[in-house]
């Protein structure tokens, strides 16, 4: 491809995934602030709450939405780093954190592209124009295999807008080609700032083609911090790969001569060596990674609450469809040429469906190698060329919806993607006044800001990262909502040590905030009044 149509395309992806959020910001008007955070916006928050924990200068993470986190363990690297970064350069956290995200889809196109140009090689176009001359067709698409394929692939959805009329709605689990992010190119560049470098890291390692062996350890440790899930399916794919090349030139030995022969053919093979030093560059993170999980009292508990448990089987047809299902007629010609491609399809595959609770998260990528597969196997018919772009048409309308999402969402300012003005000045008085490590009680509603926005814990505010979710979020609603009497409210208040308590619009549409507990009024913003607690309460 012309270097040109390159960096076209390249940008117009960078502009496609920055498109929303400059309309949500424009959109915020007088009475509202964007957030900086939009699709799956409680798990965006998360992210600015652990670059908060960079800001400050911590290196160890720690829970930010549970109020007693333990010691922590060294996780999320990436967004710690960010915030260091925040910290060294005196930047505001998200403009850095968007910045991140472009770089990334930038990075994520340029390795779409090497990983495309690798798998339709020379050799794979003359093997496809092979199919052509026995059709006896004049006409040659295979010099525009990876063309298409980066271009489908960078913005390419599913099917999943056909069923948005009957879905709407209805309280199901939401359509995979909207939620399921890391799956997508473009959705990993539209959700947050680590999908898109983690998936950029993935398809660099698996792209076919020599590669440094320092450069491949660099990367795998690069990706073991931001997804474990992708460094261990990466090296599981290279791995398998590895030993089928290895497999097939072994000659025909007794048992014991094969295993020491497979072994050695296996470190001569390029895959076998990249999954060797794959292995090397994020197996011992990953160790520590299973050992501070597990070791961690909190940390474990968190573990044990944090499922992606997969969606259902007509969800994921229906997200990867159009790919999906013509990925099937590339299987034949890949298997010779282009084995990756069904190993990465397969691998993932089995993954999901291996009943661990976590299940999702192996998706990442997914649509890369489905893509691959349908325009190899497109490639092999007379009429390829116009079922390639009808099929990326098909997927397109996933993609264009979000620009009609990000308007509505400018118009109607939904509560997590904005926050009334009063309230977003209450955060910066709490990140001002308020001690590093002080610990803020606010109802459900409002404990997802706090963290993101100020730095400050919470006794809850997200389903998964606060340990013991349920329990908090009870307790906390049942607060303000004057479930507690006076005494049973103080006692709370004193055993979890709070230091301070955020009465907002939230909060005080509940209507039971028990005023007995032991507070002095410290600020009134607006509509929002914080206390102090004091410790001369009843």
């Amino acid at each position: 491809m012309d270097r040109r149509w390159w960096w076209i395309g390249s940008l117009a992806f960078v502009g496609a995934v920055a498109l929303p959020y400059l309309l949500l910001a424009h959109g915020a008007g007088a009475d509202f602030v964007f957030t900086g955070v939009w699709l799956n916006w409680p798990d965006g928050l998360t992210y600015l709450a652990k670059m908060q924990e960079g800001l400050r200068g911590a290196w160890r993470f720690t829970l930010p939405y549970t109020a007693h986190p333990g010691r922590g363990a060294y996780l999320f690297i990436y967004h710690l780093a960010l915030g260091h970064l925040a910290r060294a350069l005196h930047l505001p956290l998200v403009p850095l954190y968007h910045t991140a995200r472009l770089l990334g889809a930038l990075a994520l196109a340029w390795a779409l592209a090497g990983f495309y140009k690798g798998v339709f090689s020379p050799e794979v176009q003359r093997m496809m124009s092979w199919f052509w001359r026995r059709s006896r067709q004049n006409h040659d698409i295979t010099s525009s295999l990876g063309p298409l394929a980066w271009l489908w692939a960078l913005f390419g959805g599913g099917l999943g807008w056909l069923a948005l009329p009957w879905l709407s709605g209805n309280a199901g689990p939401p359509l995979a080609d909207f939620w399921v992010a890391e799956a997508y190119p473009f959705l990993s560049a539209l959700a947050n700032a680590h999908f898109p470098w983690a998936l950029a890291a993935l398809v660099w390692l698996l792209t076919p083609r020599r590669r440094a062996w320092w450069g491949t350890v660099l990367v795998a440790l690069a990706l073991v911090l931001l997804s474990p899930f992708g460094w261990a399916l990466a090296t599981l794919v290279l791995g398998l790969e590895g030993l089928l090349a290895a497999g097939e030139a072994l000659p025909d030995e007794g048992a014991v001569r094969t295993a020491a022969g497979l072994a050695r053919r296996f470190v001569r093979t390029a895959a076998g060596r990249a999954a060797l030093a794959v292995a090397l560059g994020g197996g011992p993170y990953a160790l520590y990674l299973g050992w501070a999980l597990h070791t961690d009292p909190v940390l474990r508990l968190w573990t044990a609450q944090n499922r992606t448990p997969l969606l259902p089987w007509w969800n994921l047809a229906l997200a990867f469809s159009p790919a999906l299902t013509l990925a099937g007629l590339g299987l034949a010609p890949a298997w010779r040429r282009q084995r990756c491609l069904v190993l990465w399809a397969g691998v993932t595959l089995l993954f999901v469906l291996l009943p661990f609770g976590v299940q999702r998260r192996f998706l990442i990528g997914w649509y890369v190698p489905l893509v691959g597969l349908a325009v190899l196997g497109l490639a092999r018919f007379p009429w390829g060329r116009r079922a390639t772009l009808a099929a990326w048409a098909l997927s397109l309308p996933t993609l264009l919806l979000f620009v009609p999402g990000a308007l509505s969402a400018a118009r109607t300012h939904p509560r997590g993607p904005y926050l009334p003005r009063d309230e977003a000045q209450a955060m910066h008085w709490l990140a001002q006044h308020t001690e590093p490590d002080a610990l803020i009680l606010a109802s459900p509603a409002t404990g997802p800001f706090i963290p993101a926005l100020t730095g400050r814990r919470v006794l809850y505010g997200h389903p998964m990262e606060t340990v013991n979710a349920l329990k908090w979020r009870e307790l906390t609603h049942g607060f303000f909502a004057g479930c507690l009497d006076v005494q049973e409210a103080h006692r709370l208040v004193e055993a979890e040590g709070v230091d301070w308590i955020y009465y907002g619009p939230a909060e005080q549409a509940l209507g039971g905030f028990p005023l007995g507990v032991g507070v002095r009024q410290a600020a009134r913003i607006g509509r929002v009044v914080i206390y102090r607690v004091v410790e001369d309460g009843p």
